[in-house]
């Protein structure tokens, strides 16, 4: 046989092999994405449930299926209080195992799918078309392989938007991403630049610009070896710059201001260590500038570790299989409790090392370092509930003078150098002796430095013991702070338009009797300034039947 007649044999049973495995891939694609959509809507009510009928869903509008590709219609629906705003996305998706369009670049390895989705333009998404102009907001090209891999390239298009005194621009956003189907993998993302800015108006009295310049984020993650719902890795955020200046217009009392951030970053880094998961965030602010006056860079640390890897698998777990309605059923809730206390019964740690502010004249820095006790261990005193608990701070006297300095020269631009230099030093002398009122501090030759540690079940302040009814009292002082603050419109006496009335049912303003009124000149609601000492000799009070 001629080898002209073999190779076209060959050639031939190739395309035929092609066109087989093409046409088998878009049939079982068709069979299997209405599961997928399934398994997304399941997702997305796990990590954003329906509140008051309000919810987002995905919807196939159609599939239409050729030979050698597809073409895909879906459109993400956000029902908003019967106003439904509806995201339409074009998909055109060419059949594996070697598609067209990566055979034409002579990329031959084999991969399911390849294709790439746009927006359209609908009413809902007009005006994000407009500040696009007329480009497509939003679009990706994607590959996926026989593993499940997704290799992607998405942009979100340059944005310029105004309105009345109102302007947003933004740059080419880009993400690139190599992962999994759970979005476990490689993610890079790069913007230039961000804006917003409001001219003074009627309805502002100010002009204010915000700009962030140079987003990067690159993150590396893999699944954790042995635990399906969790991911290991690094990732990096850095920010080039934040800036906003503020101007008063005609009608503000304001002053004009002006500060810059330079030099963000947060590294982050999550690792598996004989079973535990460890977390660690590093987060460096640089260069901070107040109306060009340099005010010093900040650290700040963060670490979680020694969280049980199995029960946090778990949780994650159950997260996945919340009911739509977002409630827990009681055997979930049951088994939710029963995995906290066994990441409680591992003695996780809570570390913040340091929290650190520095500039010219050197470093003040906090640090915190916790463990956790197992549930069980814990008793009535509030101490049993920390296997350690360590509290440490240090305020330089050089860093306090620099920046107190800084302060100074700011707010006092007209002062002559000889009243700057005392008002430097009577602001200082105040701050040191703030510091060391009731031995908060301690006064040493470089700093002001204070601790609070726990030893042997005992609570000390720079060595000294703290009785428990003052940590009782420090406990309910923030318990009733936290609960003031969350108490909710709902909760507050005298609504806007309804007030109690005597027989305990609620009136109108306008059905109230105006007589009695705190707003009256006359009628005074100051508390008086008792000490114990106007107390004494009063009788006891009655106590109560």
């Amino acid at each position: 046989m001629k080898k002209s007649v073999v190779a076209i044999s060959v050639v031939a049973a190739l395309a035929v092999v092609w066109a087989g495995g093409t046409w088998y891939t878009g049939k079982n694609l068709e069979q299997q994405y209405a599961e997928k959509i399934a398994d997304l809507n399941k997702t997305l009510t796990q990590y954003l449930p329906p509140v008051d009928g309000n919810g987002l869903k995905v919807e196939n509008v159609s599939y239409q299926r050729g030979f050698f590709s597809s073409k895909i219609v879906d459109k993400l629906v956000l029902q908003d209080h019967d106003q439904p705003i509806e995201l339409v996305f074009e998909s055109a998706v060419q059949h594996g195992p070697l598609p067209l369009a990566r055979l034409r670049k002579l990329e031959l390895k084999p991969v399911l799918l390849a294709g790439n989705a746009k927006l359209v333009n609908n009413s809902s998404v007009a005006t994000w078309f407009k500040a696009a102009k007329e480009q497509t907001p939003f679009s990706t090209d994607f590959t996926l392989d026989y593993n499940e891999k997704v290799v992607a390239s998405s942009r979100f298009a340059a944005l310029q938007w105004a309105e009345d005194n109102l302007e947003f621009k933004m740059s080419d956003l880009v993400i690139d991403s190599d992962t999994d189907l759970n979005a476990i993998g490689n993610i890079k993302l790069n913007l230039d630049q961000l804006s917003f800015s409001e001219q003074a108006s009627e309805t502002a009295q100010n002009s204010t610009a915000l700009q962030i310049n140079g987003i990067k984020m690159d993150s590396r993650q893999q699944q954790a070896k042995g635990f399906e719902n969790l991911a290991v890795g690094s990732s990096r955020l850095t920010v080039n710059d934040i800036s906003f200046d503020l101007q008063p217009g005609e009608q503000s009392d304001d002053s004009p201001l002006k500060w810059q951030l330079s030099d963000t970053s947060i590294d982050s880094e999550v690792q598996l260590n004989d079973g535990f998961i460890d977390i660690l965030s590093k987060n460096q602010l640089g260069k901070l500038l107040i109306d060009e006056n340099h005010f010093g860079q900040f650290q700040f640390d963060l670490g979680i570790n020694h969280l049980d890897g199995k029960s946090l698998n778990d949780l994650v777990e159950l997260l996945k299989n919340m009911p739509a309605d977002g409630e827990f059923t009681p055997e979930q809730d049951e088994q939710g409790k029963q995995l906290l206390q066994t990441l409680m019964a591992n003695h996780p740690q809570l570390q913040f090392l340091p929290l650190a502010w520095r500039n010219d004249g050197g470093t003040s820095q906090l640090n915190l370092d916790i463990g956790f006790n197992n549930i069980d261990q814990v008793g009535e005193n509030i101490l049993s509930l920390f296997s350690k608990f360590e509290l440490s701070g240090a305020v330089n006297k050089q860093m306090l003078r620099s920046l107190i300095t800084t302060v100074v020269e700011m707010n006092n631009p007209d002062m002559t150098d000889q009243g700057q230099a005392q008002t430097i030093d009577d602001s200082y002398q105040a701050a040191s002796a703030d510091l060391l009122v009731d031995g908060t501090f301690i006064d040493t030759p470089e700093a002001f430095i204070a601790n609070l540690i726990l030893e042997n079940g005992v609570l000390k302040h720079n060595g000294e013991v703290v009785p428990e009814e003052k940590i009782n009292e420090f406990v309910m002082s923030m318990v009733m702070a936290a609960a003031f603050y969350n108490m909710s419109d709902d909760d507050q006496y005298n609504q806007d338009d309804e007030q109690w009335g005597e027989d305990g049912e609620i009136y109108p303003d306008d059905q109230l009797d105006d007589s009695f009124s705190p707003a009256d000149e006359d009628y005074d609601l100051a508390i008086p300034d008792l000490s114990p000492s106007d107390l004494e000799g009063l009788p006891e009070a009655a106590p109560q039947q």
